[in-house]
């Protein structure tokens, strides 16, 4: 198929990011994709590093989506006026330290990351 290169994947395999993520290895070494999968903590410690591992060696950063309400960091947003949604960058080694489960926004390192906010 002569199909051009994507600019970002979306997965949703239940617990199988990391299969396809090695079985995609040669179309995300060229591309460099936006990854977007979602995590859980469960499954068993090979499965739930799988995603990680197989991204690591392709010069991936992590993120997830998290609230700043007044200066602190939350899963969810609060009623306050004074919070943004933002990109929170993690190590995939302090994976366990975050919730039980979120979406991950996987960056490749050779693109530069540029999120404009507007206040209208």
């Amino acid at each position: 198929l002569d199909l051009p290169s994507p600019h970002v994947m979306k997965l949703d395999v239940e617990g199988f990011e990391g299969e396809v993520l090695r079985g995609a290895e040669q179309i995300i070494t060229k591309s460099q994709p936006a990854i977007i999968f979602e995590h859980w903590l469960k499954g068993g410690l090979g499965r739930v590093e799988a995603p990680f591992e197989a991204l690591k060696p392709m010069d991936y950063d992590f993120y997830f989506p998290g609230w700043n309400v007044g200066g602190k960091l939350a899963s969810l947003p609060g009623e306050s006026d004074n919070q943004v949604l933002c990109l929170v960058p993690f190590r995939y080694e302090h994976r366990a330290d975050l919730p039980l489960r979120i979406n991950v926004l996987a960056w490749p390192r050779s693109r530069s990351l540029s999120i404009f906010h507007n206040h209208d």
